[in-house]
């Protein structure tokens, strides 16, 4: 288990299971202890202070890494399928044809389209944001207007 570096150097932590017999020598009791957050191989707390670095700071997986004392790679991996909630995402399964932000709507909305990932999209934003936080509302995959209509319906009055 990964840890917080102590005097500039990393610290990792390996424990042992240790075994105890119950009272009459008959029944081996293991001890269990969730030391380290689910999915990571870092500490509950670190993970915590990880977690909340990248999901509030403009900063990289690498440098980040670099400042805590552990290895970008796994800080990497451990923020995208575990810390970042990625994979409990409930738009995940049709994300790449079109994603919806209901929270983001606004009284005033914006349309327009763009070419991500070698195909054109239609973006819909919130006006009133100006292009900061909260302004993304949706992304839809092409540019026929039923298919943007279908995806805009989604939206609850």
């Amino acid at each position: 288990m990964t840890d917080f570096p102590l005097r500039g150097h990393r610290v990792i932590l390996r424990f042992r299971r240790r075994r105890w017999l119950d009272a009459e020598g008959h029944n081996v009791v293991l001890s269990r202890y969730q030391l380290a957050a689910p999915g990571t191989g870092y500490s509950a707390e670190l993970a915590g202070v990880l977690k909340r670095c990248m999901d509030t700071m403009p900063v990289s997986a690498s440098s980040l890494a670099r400042y805590f004392k552990i290895h970008a790679g796994n800080l990497s991996r451990c923020y995208k399928w575990t810390l970042s909630g990625f994979t409990e995402w409930e738009q995940t399964p049709h994300a790449d044809s079109w994603m919806l932000l209901e929270r983001n709507v606004g009284a005033s909305l914006s349309i327009g389209q763009t070419e991500l990932g070698g195909s054109v999209r239609t973006v819909v934003s919130n006006a009133e944001a100006k292009g900061g936080r909260g302004s993304l509302v949706a992304v839809i995959k092409g540019s026929d207007p039923d298919n943007v209509k279908s995806v805009l319906r989604r939206i609850p009055e």
